[in-house]
């Protein structure tokens, strides 16, 4: 998949993200709250991101989680995200 129009293509890491909760709420047991920050692996940027010059493949990023499109295309799941949501990069 290549992203276009200031996207980037996010690998998502699920295991390590920025946030996590110390609030109890009473929610069913199938409910999975998200983070509102996660970290991510850029696999993909589009040719007219800005960041392009800063960010490349492979880097590790620090985004808004409400922000991302997850797409679902022939059974794959891809995570796009506008370049204007990416907070920081992680070194």
């Amino acid at each position: 998949m290549k992203p276009f129009n200031r996207h980037i293509l996010l690998k998502p890491d699920v295991l390590d993200s920025a946030e996590e909760s110390t609030v109890s709420i009473l929610v069913p047991e199938e409910f999975k709250p998200k983070p509102t920050y996660m970290f991510a692996e850029v696999l993909a940027m589009a040719e007219d991101c800005k960041a392009v010059s800063s960010l490349k493949v492979g880097d590790k990023i620090l985004y808004n989680n409400s922000m991302v499109e997850e797409v679902e295309v022939k059974g794959e799941i891809y995570y796009l995200l506008l370049e204007n949501y990416v907070l920081c990069l992680v070194s």
